[in-house]
């Protein structure tokens, strides 16, 4: 199974430029265009949502994650949800996705969750200056492509010895080292 890579990320982010606004184009002839851009959003969110599952090393849950998205989807599209926040749904369905499969700890979900925000905001400035799908559609995937330099954990370090090493134990060993210098620099003159 091969991992997610920023190249895979900016290969998403050409794609779903140009699907998106195909798509948007020719969806757009036959329905409304609230209608068109519900369709766009579930089916951009859908494959995004295959291809983290597919690069993610777990494998318990996939079917799960999937019903439980497509559940939340179906019952906000038909409960009348408006886009603003059916957007944010997808969003964070795709937030919850990564925090489950790729990160084991809660500091990497935290910069994932402001990821997808900074992913948000540029695809609505982006969208507010050019009105352009398909520059919107570039602006969120690139900056969703980000998430592969997102550390899986940020645990301590553990020593040879097995002992986990705080920040505070290095600061202390760094600190006695530094005196133990300075003694020396000392007694030399």
């Amino acid at each position: 199974m091969k991992t997610a890579t920023f190249t895979d990320g900016v290969v998403i982010a050409v794609t779903a430029a140009v699907a998106g606004t195909l798509l948007f184009t020719l969806i757009n002839t036959i329905l409304p265009v609230a209608a068109t851009l519900y369709l766009l959003v579930t089916v951009g969110t859908a494959l995004y949502l295959v291809y983290l599952l597919k690069r993610s090393t777990q494998s318990v849950g996939r079917i799960v994650t999937l019903a439980l998205w497509l559940s939340a989807s179906m019952v906000a599209w038909f409960s009348g949800v408006q886009l603003p926040l059916y957007l944010l749904l997808q969003i964070v369905m795709i937030w919850l996705t990564r925090s489950l499969y790729f990160y084991s700890s809660l500091l990497p979900t935290m910069a994932d969750l402001g990821l997808n925000i900074l992913a948000l905001a540029a695809a609505y400035w982006v969208f507010i200056q050019t009105q352009s799908i398909a520059l919107t559609l570039w602006s969120f995937f690139l900056t969703q492509a980000l998430f592969v330099y997102i550390p899986p954990s940020m645990k301590e370090k553990t020593t040879s010895t097995g002992h986990t090493q705080t920040k505070t134990d290095r600061f202390n060993q760094a600190h006695q080292a530094a005196q133990a210098a300075v003694r020396k620099l000392s007694a030399n003159h």
